[in-house]
């Protein structure tokens, strides 16, 4: 049986079943600080995604300039 849930693992679904019994199995603790974990992910993210776009606005003010 534990061979089958690893191939069931395989698929969208599968994961997200996998995902939802290993959330379950956290403390309120873990929760908090898989929660507070990622939302410092999604702010960094966040901070990189608007400093590209800072970069290509500046790349395109050069590039027309040269032309």
């Amino acid at each position: 049986m534990s061979d089958q849930r690893s191939w069931e693992s395989g698929t969208w679904e599968g994961a997200r079943r996998a995902g939802i019994r290993e959330a379950l199995r956290l403390s309120v603790r873990e929760r908090l600080q898989a929660l507070d974990s990622l939302a410092e992910t999604s702010e960094r993210l966040a901070q990189i995604r608007v400093g590209k776009r800072r970069d290509d606005r500046a790349g395109e003010e050069r590039g027309g300039e040269g032309s």
